[in-house]
């Protein structure tokens, strides 16, 4: 599964793993230890060609990275970039042609009564192109 591929990936990154170590979750957080990376998997493409299937699909991959620290989350986004955007090759059991970051979201935290960020929760999101 391409879920498996990601996580290969993220967890055999040494930037990655020296700021979360093991964590990093698909789909939701186990965890309640911060910095930490989750993962989901959206909009699944398929692949065609005139007269049937190409044998490459394409996903779009969100990423979140979340720290109550301001710069643990900058460091924590810059790995993540550096390990996945535009890189290509086997990830796990999956051969990887590409993976483009799409989008940088803010959707960070704030506490109203203290005024001040809670949870810095950047999303970045990816067109992974693979072979199924």
């Amino acid at each position: 599964m391409i879920g498996k591929a990601v996580y290969s990936k993220l967890s055999g990154d040494t930037g990655v793993a020296a700021l979360v170590g093991t964590r990093i979750f698909p789909n939701d957080s186990k965890s309640n230890d911060l910095p930490q990376v989750i993962y989901q998997l959206k909009q699944l493409e398929v692949g065609k060609i005139y007269g049937g299937f190409s044998g490459m699909d394409t996903i779009e991959l969100h990423v979140f990275c979340l720290s109550t620290d301001y710069d643990s989350v900058m460091s924590l986004i810059n790995a993540v970039q550096t390990s996945l955007d535009g890189q290509s090759g086997q990830w796990g059991d999956r051969e990887i042609y590409l993976c483009d970051q799409t989008e940088l979201n803010d959707n960070s935290e704030i506490d109203a009564e203290a005024d001040e960020i809670s949870l810095y929760d950047f999303e970045l999101v990816y067109s992974v192109k693979y072979k199924h």
